[in-house]
């Protein structure tokens, strides 16, 4: 052989009784499982406020130093910028500047635009029709419409799934509590 091929050994139920157990054992470690990720979820939520309480005083110094060198960079723009040369004010400190924003298109009425648009005859350059297969429909028509439709298809898998029984395994836990309290 070219090399070891190394499998791990899985059990095997061998009966229902033994299956059973398989699905009961599968709802233990699930809920296992569930309890860590809920005391991890929770101690993240609990680093999270305690590191927000620690960052909002810094936050609002940060918003208070930028609103009071806006107020200074905005009343003595003619001298920073050189009369409008320049957009970056350098200091040893660091550099403040001003910049605009991209252009952004806003729509306040999709119908006004669109007739405006078509009046024009601007409709091929700046309206966009889209074209789509409507899948809820096509589930519904019958299976000899679907089958003479070329280019679209109804799949269907099988899955395995396992539900252990939450509420006989939860009474156990609950007289494990009881018995450690």
């Amino acid at each position: 052989m070219s090399g070891d091929l190394k499998h791990e050994v899985i059990g095997v139920p061998q009966d229902v009784k033994e299956a059973s157990r398989f699905v009961a054992q599968m709802g233990k470690e699930k809920r296992a499982i569930e309890r860590l990720e809920t005391k991890l979820n929770k101690d993240i939520e609990d680093r999270k406020e305690k590191a927000k309480e620690k960052i909002e005083p810094h936050e609002k110094r940060l918003a208070e130093l930028m609103q009071g060198l806006y107020v200074y960079a905005e009343g003595h723009r003619k001298e920073l910028t050189k009369d409008g040369k320049v957009k970056t004010v350098t200091l040893p400190s660091g550099k403040f500047l001003w910049r605009l924003g991209n252009r952004t298109v806003q729509v306040t009425d999709a119908g006004e635009a669109i007739k405006s648009i078509k009046e024009r005859g601007l409709a091929k350059k700046l309206i966009k029709t889209v074209e789509t297969v409507i899948k809820s429909a096509v589930k519904k028509e019958k299976d000899e419409v679907v089958d003479s439709l070329k280019g679209v298809a109804i799949t269907q898998a099988e899955t395995f799934r396992v539900e252990p029984n939450k509420t006989s395994v939860i009474d156990a836990e609950v007289k494990d509590l009881k018995r450690k309290v």
